[in-house]
């Protein structure tokens, strides 16, 4: 980010990088995503760091990618704008985009098709949210988890 620019011209930026023809219309995509519109017109210095977050999402969505990797990205969100945000990441996928989502809240989990357990750096097993809690007879992904750790 660049914190002299504002929300707007962060993900303009961003939008003229990629040679985006309609980047108006994109960027102004991009900042209803994060809900950022009301604050568009603010200085990225002056943002706090969880909105500091939603501008990077906004700069990383802003030109559709086919493939998204997003490491924790609803962290300092408020549950609205996290469940808005996991529809907009479905919506993607549905769309044909492959999303990866690195998150510790395992409960977010939930929302992908796939997870993928690691430990020390190490994959300990990969199904699907569902499949993991059946197996284990777990009632949410973290139970699941260290039900396969032998810790419970």
């Amino acid at each position: 980010m660049y914190s002299d620019l504002t929300v707007r011209e962060n993900v303009a930026f961003f939008a003229r990088l990629y040679g985006l023809s309609n980047r108006r219309e994109a960027v102004e995509r991009a900042l209803s995503f994060v809900e950022l519109g009301d604050r568009a017109d603010d200085r990225v210095r002056t943002l706090s760091g969880g909105l500091v977050r939603r501008v990077s999402l906004a700069c990383t969505l802003v030109h559709d990618p086919d493939v998204i990797v997003l490491d924790e990205p609803t962290v300092g969100v408020d549950p609205v704008l996290r469940a808005s945000m996991w529809r907009g990441f479905r919506e993607r996928r549905d769309d044909g985009a492959i999303v990866i989502v690195s998150t510790h809240y395992l409960g977010e989990a939930t929302n992908c098709d796939r997870v993928l357990f690691l430990r020390d750096g190490r994959a300990l097993a990969v199904d699907t949210p569902d499949a993991f809690l059946a197996s284990t007879g777990a009632a949410d992904l973290e139970s699941a988890f260290l039900e396969l750790l032998g810790e419970r």
